[in-house]
């Protein structure tokens, strides 16, 4: 049986899916079924495994999880798929009750995330009427004892290869201000996101503490992805609000893996889908 899946999935990355699509997905493709598709793949997390070539080690750690097709997606492998490549592999096993059901849902999510882009875009391209007026693409949330970690960061990311420019309070903060009204304003109307680097400091800081709490609810009014966690030194215990993000780790013995950093660029940068037009 063909399926025609609209090609405009081609531009949202699988690790750009929303969290509630990602638990509707798992909903049902977690559950294991009993009949084969007539290609000879199971219907389920299993049969999509089998098409990324996957070994039966790999499978085998699947199924032992609580939810396998979740922890498929967070595969290098899968991650670098598109959702129509993704869905292609649901058209083979014969999934069209999941193609059906969510591709409607999905396909409103990515021009909900178009317009949000453009309305980033155009904020950022507008002329500044204020000229003491800066934007940031983040706002840097640390402890004094991690300076020296977020001035490599800065190194990276404010480079003439990456382009960022960030705000960093012991480089950018005013003399004079009120600090806390300050960090509110810039973070809500000058950064579109909030770097957090999470240390033992961090977590004993009044002051990181106020300004990832403001970030975190302003996230969630908004329903925008703002806070980009990095674990610089290990933590014992994260707050709630940190605790099921995802989160660059950068506390191995590699101070800043490359591959690390690369990672940082997705998230805090405009472009969130693959370069290919909306097709009308």
């Amino acid at each position: 049986m063909s399926y025609e899946i609209d090609r405009n999935l081609m531009r949202l990355n699988v690790s750009n899916l929303q969290s509630n699509r990602r638990q509707q997905l798992s909903t049902y493709l977690n559950v294991e079924q009993i009949l084969m598709s007539d290609c000879g793949f199971a219907r389920d997390y299993r049969g999509l495994a089998q098409q990324l070539d996957l070994s039966y080690a790999e499978i085998a750690w699947l199924e032992k999880q609580i939810d396998p097709f979740g922890s498929l997606l967070g595969l290098e492998k899968t991650c670098k798929l598109s959702v129509y490549n993704l869905f292609e592999f649901l058209v083979t096993i014969g999934r069209f009750d999941v193609l059906d059901d969510m591709i409607p849902l999905i396909l409103e999510d990515l021009n909900t995330l178009e317009i949000r882009d453009k309305q980033n875009f155009s904020l950022r391209s507008a002329p500044i009427e204020n000229e003491t007026t800066i934007w940031y693409d983040a706002y840097v949330c640390y402890a004094d004892q991690d300076l020296d970690f977020v001035q490599q960061l800065v190194n990276y990311l404010e480079s003439p290869t990456i382009g960022f420019r960030l705000f960093i309070r012991d480089r950018d903060l005013l003399v004079g201000n009120w600090i806390y009204e300050t960090f509110a304003r810039l973070i809500e109307k000058q950064c579109r996101r909030m770097i957090i680097i999470l240390s033992p400091d961090f977590l004993q800081s009044p002051e990181c503490k106020f300004q990832s709490m403001f970030a975190a609810g302003l996230a969630i009014e908004k329903c925008s992805r703002i806070l980009v966690p990095i674990i610089y030194k290990p933590c014992t215990q994260l707050p709630s609000m940190l605790r099921l993000m995802s989160k660059i780790d950068m506390s191995g013995p590699k101070s800043l893996p490359e591959w690390s950093l690369k990672r940082l660029i997705i998230p805090i940068g405009i472009k969130l889908f693959y370069e290919y037009p909306l097709q009308q």
